[in-house]
């Protein structure tokens, strides 16, 4: 607790691996890049959903601040792991997740705005993408 104390006390505001906090030492800042809420601080962490229903099939924390397309993979295979799985069908991520190189694995779908010109039932599976942010 006093080395966690003093590393408080002397880390400068240009200093890497800041203590943001003492009681959770392992919180991180990530930068959102958004106007009204420029940062967070936590640990990032990427949650795969069933597609018909709201359960969550995997669950995988990540160290550091990594990119949202770099974490696909990784959750991918926990999913196939946990599922008993060779190779998944469908799947339906945000725009954070361009460059991820997942193909191999699955059939990634880039859920984007303004995607009218899809058929409806490729839509419907479009929007059920955001059912995963109130879990």
């Amino acid at each position: 607790m006093l080395d966690m104390s003093n590393r408080l006390l002397s880390q400068k505001r240009e200093s890497k691996n800041k203590l943001y906090s003492i009681h959770a030492p392992e919180v991180q800042c990530i930068s959102k890049g958004k106007a009204h809420k420029k940062y967070e601080f936590g640990c990032k962490v990427g949650l795969v959903s069933a597609a018909k229903n709201a359960f969550i099939v995997g669950a995988l924390a990540f160290e550091g601040n990594p990119y949202d397309g770099h974490t696909l993979r990784d959750s991918l295979a926990q999913t196939m792991r946990l599922l008993d799985k060779k190779r998944l069908g469908d799947v339906y991520v945000d725009e954070g997740c361009n460059g991820h190189s997942c193909t191999d694995i699955a059939d990634v779908y880039i859920v984007r705005r303004g995607c009218r010109k899809l058929p409806a039932s490729i839509r419907k599976w479009y929007s059920r993408r955001s059912m995963i942010e109130p879990v």
